[in-house]
């Protein structure tokens, strides 16, 4: 069973934001954050789980 974290994200006063859409509570227990942070990502990557950017269209 593969492991997957859907993710979205955000540009926020020109920072690219990576916001959790699933396991969302469990993350922010882990990391202390609302967002993953490229340290994050890295780290959960190591422990076998992917993920996947959910695409957003402007209307």
């Amino acid at each position: 069973m593969q492991k997957i974290i859907k993710v979205k994200i955000k540009n926020v006063y020109g920072n690219n934001l990576c916001y959790p859409l699933t396991y969302a509570k469990e993350l922010e227990t882990l990391t202390g954050n609302k967002t993953l942070t490229a340290r994050n990502v890295e780290a959960l990557k190591g422990l076998g789980f992917s993920f996947e950017q959910e695409l957003t269209r402007k209307v």
